[in-house]
């Protein structure tokens, strides 16, 4: 929520990373969301080759500095439970309690199977199950699709128009079909949606607010803790790289012990 000027600055933008840390010109290390200030597409117009997208600060920059604030949308859809919420960013920092939606619903149906586990329409698609609370399971997708989907329709051409970025949450096939499917109201090619990148809580509207204010959030950090991240990537790759040279050596020693064996065979033949 705050950044210096991008002149004389360094950034480490390590794109296989959630987070990316970045170096202002004063030297101050920060950690943002990569997903929140990534540039909503690599392509112009008539599939033309857009122009490169600015370094990471420099996106930081005129994301905090954007007029007027820009609007999020959050969805989330998990185990029968929805939470969709549209907000304005907060410009300066603030806590859940007080950042005010400019529209949400949430909606809850029991689709799970209590004991087995799982969705019903899951269920239903290895095997044919005909009880009374799988009939009400079956139901309650079916209305739970409808409210999802109707509500979502309805705020394509407001709430979802303003948005900047949709950030969806729907994991597993049954949710992703609910907002991506052949009838589903979003598209994957909508380059303002974006998967939410850290683990989510039951959804409901604080939960919604709470992806909001920590996609948003800038993290400072001390000098030591940037030091120590800049360090963990060659810490995590000294591992992988013993466990392959102790690789390579088995596979050499095999080879040799083969290599021997066939030729101590050949002088015996000769013998």
């Amino acid at each position: 929520e705050g950044a210096s000027s991008a002149a004389a600055a360094a950034a480490s933008d390590r794109r296989g990373d959630a987070r990316l840390l970045l170096r202002d010109g004063d030297g101050r290390h920060m950690l943002v969301w990569h997903a929140a200030i990534e540039a909503p597409s690599t392509r112009g117009e008539a599939g033309s080759e857009a122009p490169p997208p600015p370094p990471p600060l420099e996106r930081l920059r005129l994301f905090c500095t954007r007029r007027p604030a820009p609007v999020w949308a959050v969805v989330l859809c998990r185990g029968g439970h929805f939470a969709a919420a549209v907000y304005t960013l907060p410009s300066s920092a603030a806590s859940e309690e007080s950042l005010k939606p400019l529209a949400h619903r949430c909606f809850h149906r029991y689709v799970t199977r209590r004991k087995a586990g799982g969705r019903q329409s899951v269920a239903d698609a290895s095997k044919s199950i005909k009880s009374a609370g799988s009939s009400i399971r079956r139901h309650n997708e079916a209305m739970l699709a409808k409210e999802v989907r109707d509500l979502i329709s309805s705020w394509l051409p407001t709430h979802l128009a303003q948005a900047a970025l949709i950030w969806v949450h729907a994991p597993g096939p049954a949710n992703t079909a609910l907002l991506f499917g052949g009838q589903g109201p979003l598209r994957k090619a909508d380059p303002r949606v974006r998967g939410v990148p850290f683990t989510t809580q039951r959804p409901t509207l604080g939960e919604t607010s709470r992806v909001v204010l920590q996609l948003s959030r800038t993290e400072l950090l001390e000098p030591q803790e940037a030091a120590e991240l800049q360090r963990a990537p060659q810490a995590e790759d000294a591992p992988r790289r013993a466990a392959l040279e102790r690789e390579a050596e088995a596979a050499a020693s095999a080879a040799a012990r083969q290599l021997g064996e066939e030729r101590r065979g050949a002088a015996e033949a000769e013998a």
